[in-house]
């Protein structure tokens, strides 16, 4: 692994072992093809219902570029984030989901709209709600009021605060101090350092494995 790859990719893990299993093929495989050089740091967040921990101590064994956290209990995302941006060398930090709900292609145009210029990527799950209508509209409603609710306070407009694909240029992760639910409003957090903010779509699918960990 360089000393200094140019992205870091934050994997907040949490009883995930069946889709952490899939890391090879459907991600280490296409950051590999990407031809830029990376780490990605798994942390597992304290999980009791699988072997999750144990997948990932096997997957750092086996690749290079892999490194794996773990925390002694749930302390939820926002405390994994933090862990994976104090461990963080690259010059570009990206949040990435364990459950690859949004495919790892994506990963790449967020670090295309970095290298144009932007200091925060967010993401918006295109297809997120075109599940059932009942389902989609429960869902949608309390999404929906906390965006709203963060854009008046924040100024910062944004289609999907929850999408947990994101990325960031390395001043603006070194300055964040995440905890709690705090990871809720990072391209809120992030306005405080950088006006650079854009957002763009990335596909979105159903998880192939388990229940989301996090609500």
């Amino acid at each position: 692994m360089s000393d200094k790859p140019q992205l870091s990719i934050i994997i907040p893990c949490y009883n995930e072992e069946k889709n952490i299993e899939r890391f090879p093929m459907e991600l280490l495989a296409i950051l590999d093809k990407s031809g830029r050089t990376y780490e990605v740091i798994a942390i597992d967040d304290g999980s009791t219902k699988d072997k999750t921990w144990e997948v990932l101590q096997q997957m750092a064994m086996k690749f290079k570029e892999f490194k794996a956290l773990k925390h002694s209990r749930n302390y939820g995302m926002g405390a994994a984030y933090q862990s994976g941006f104090d461990e963080a060398k690259g010059d570009y930090v990206i949040t990435f989901s364990s459950d690859l709900e949004i495919p790892a292609e994506s990963i790449l145009d967020v670090a295309k709209e970095l290298d144009k210029g932007a200091d925060l990527v967010n993401t918006y799950r295109d297809g997120r709600w075109k599940e059932s209508l009942k389902r989609s509209v429960i869902r949608r409603i309390p999404s929906n009021i906390a965006n709203s609710w963060i854009e008046k306070i924040s100024g910062v407009k944004v289609k999907d605060t929850g999408s947990g694909l994101k990325g960031f240029r390395r001043f603006i992760t070194e300055n964040l101090k995440i905890y709690g639910d705090m990871h809720r409003f990072l391209p809120a957090y992030s306005s405080l350092y950088t006006k650079k903010i854009v957002e763009i779509p990335v596909k979105y699918q159903e998880r192939t494995y388990g229940t989301p960990a996090y609500g």
